[in-house]
């Protein structure tokens, strides 16, 4: 399979997760940019800042 239509294949199954997400707990995320697709399994973390809306994923390699 050709890598970046395998990349696409994961973006569009998160987006479906996502929305499910987003649907259960009223929540949207706007987003330009700012999307990264790893293709090494990260462990992934976000910092939310509620009363900013500001939300900042930090990820760290798997071992």
């Amino acid at each position: 399979m050709h890598p970046n239509k395998y990349r696409k294949e994961r973006f569009r199954e998160f987006v479906d997760e996502l929305e499910m997400l987003s649907n259960k707990h009223n929540i949207a995320i706007q987003s330009i940019g700012g999307i990264y697709i790893f293709d090494e399994p990260m462990i992934i973390s976000y910092d939310a800042d509620e009363t900013s809306g500001d939300l900042i994923s930090n990820w760290i390699e798997s071992l």
